[in-house]
């Protein structure tokens, strides 16, 4: 029950006959992890994650050969209801082939959160990340700063200000990392609210057909 492990594999293969050659495209989209979560007490929730993605395109002359290596590990900690620190540690490998030639490069992340409940429906948030680019001693630094509300038990909507920032989607995911301000609008749904609604997709699906 502390455990839960996720899995996910995409492919996609394209194949385009021109002049009696073929040329084709294939993309590989792998995604693993592993969240632990004490059922006895809501304290630390961890959370492992690996990510694959190739793609060969031969469609392009030359033929070229792209792969992402993403490996991510995540903490919260709840040490008092209304505070959370949250912690983050990335790194990306991203490789690239074509006619027998080949690069790497290597780019972490670290990044660092704490938000506070200073009343019943109403909190702030600090975050600091910086990345870096491994080769090229490139270091870029982000900061932002939100004001939230809980608008229901399970939504959060959030004004925020980037005052340093870059994009990357690989790190980033979901969340706005340029710099400026910016709106969010979280949600959050737990197996009791769920379980309702499939509960009834599967009744639905199960139901005999009345003739």
């Amino acid at each position: 029950k502390n455990l839960t492990f996720l899995g996910k594999h995409t492919y996609l293969n394209e194949t385009r006959i021109a002049g009696g050659a073929g040329a084709a495209l294939r993309k590989h989209h792998f995604l693993t992890g592993l969240a632990y979560r004490a059922v006895d007490f809501d304290l630390v929730n961890l959370l492992g994650k690996y990510e694959l993605k190739h793609q060969y395109n031969s469609l392009l002359v030359p033929a070229r050969g792209q792969g992402t290596h993403i490996g991510s590990l995540e903490m919260i900690f709840e040490p008092w209801s209304q505070i959370e620190w949250f912690g983050r540690y990335a790194f990306k490998v991203a490789e690239l082939s074509s006619e027998g030639l080949e690069n790497r490069t290597l780019t972490d992340l670290w990044l660092t959160s704490i938000r506070w409940e200073w009343a019943s429906s109403w909190d702030v948030l600090a975050e600091y990340r910086l990345l870096t680019q491994h080769g090229t001693d490139d270091y870029m630094h982000g900061a932002a700063l939100e004001s939230g509300f809980i608008v229901h038990r399970n939504t959060r909507l959030a004004l925020g200000y980037n005052f340093s920032g870059y994009e990357d989607r690989d790190f980033s995911g979901s969340s706005y990392w340029a710099q400026g301000p910016y709106l969010k609008v979280q949600f959050k749904f737990s197996g009791r609210d769920v379980a309702p609604l499939l509960n009834g997709l599967q009744s639905r699906w199960m139901a005999p057909e009345v003739q």
